[in-house]
């Protein structure tokens, strides 16, 4: 699995990659303002998360 990590600006990230099973992940990790934004595709159907988080 081969992840595709980018700096927005510092301490906004965004992450995307392929599972083994072909299921594709994209999160946009805000640290500054604790927001994940996570979009996931299964079996061609798109899916849509947000959470919250804080840099350890």
């Amino acid at each position: 699995m081969a992840l595709n990590l980018q700096e927005i600006r510092e301490g906004v990230y965004l992450n995307s990659w392929t599972e083994a099973s072909g299921a594709t992940v994209t999160h946009l990790e805000d640290f500054e303002n604790g927001k994940l934004y996570s979009n996931v595709t299964v079996d061609g159907k798109l899916h849509h998360f947000t959470g919250t988080i804080k840099e350890t």
